[in-house]
């Protein structure tokens, strides 16, 4: 063999060497920017989740104050309610605040939140009831909460002119939503995930009715309000903000 074919074998194996070795830096390379991305990543979701349970602590301690209940109720609803924007990501949303009517200590919040496969998700959190006690809870007619006694916001929501009744059935207004239980400390707040959900009808159909709750149980069988008794708190669903506004 020639000294110039040495030479030349001699080259082409430092060649192959350093492009083994220039391969090999280069996957190491790329799978050390994987492992820095990935972490990076998953700082960032961390950092998010973070943030939004800080918000959620934030409102709760707030509302908790305006709606005289405590914070772990505040905080569940507002968990609920990013879950329910969350699972129905892109729908339309609106929240009501109640103000008090009828000489009762009732305030609280409601979000309605449209549901992608139809009909709306309804999450609540309501102070001031009476201990124990289920309340009537309905969507009346009309946007309209200025009477002391509630009376402004006239019948229950029922475009469909049927007989007031259980939303379970069949036959049943449209704002029609039974009943909401108060614990021991007056409080109620939606249970779980999708515990209230009304169909047949969107969130859009409801613009300027009012959401009423009721001094009593709804018997789901008497006509036209259930004998719930007085209106205890009363608040009117905008799913357009007014020019006012």
């Amino acid at each position: 063999m020639t000294v110039t074919q040495l030479d030349c074998r001699s080259y082409f194996n430092h060649l192959s060497v350093g492009i083994m070795i220039g391969t090999f830096a280069a996957l190491t390379g790329c799978s050390q920017a994987q492992k820095r991305s990935s972490s990076t990543s998953n700082v960032s979701a961390a950092d998010s989740e973070d943030a939004k349970a800080e918000e959620i602590e934030a409102k709760a301690k707030k509302a908790a104050k305006n709606y005289k209940v405590s914070v772990s109720s505040a905080r569940k609803y507002f968990q609920l309610v990013a879950e329910t924007e969350e699972a129905q990501s892109g729908q339309a949303s609106s929240t009501i605040k109640l103000a008090s009517k009828s000489g009762s200590s009732v305030l609280g919040v409601v979000s309605i939140t449209d549901r992608a496969k139809g009909g709306v998700v309804v999450n609540y959190l309501i102070g001031g009831l009476t201990g124990g006690q289920d309340h009537g809870f309905h969507i009346h007619e009309k946007g309209n909460c200025d009477s002391e006694d509630g009376s402004s916001a006239g019948a229950h929501y029922n475009p469909e002119k049927k007989e007031h009744g259980d939303k379970a059935t069949e036959n049943h207004h449209a704002g029609d939503m039974g009943n909401i239980t108060a614990n021991s400390s007056g409080v109620a707040v939606v249970p779980k995930l999708n515990a209230l959900v009304l169909k047949g009808i969107a969130l859009e159909d409801l613009d300027k009715t009012a959401i009423i709750v009721h001094e009593k149980v709804d018997d789901l069988s008497t006509a036209d309000t259930g004998n719930a008794g007085a209106r205890w708190a009363c608040g009117v669903i905008k799913v357009t903000p007014s020019e006012e506004e």
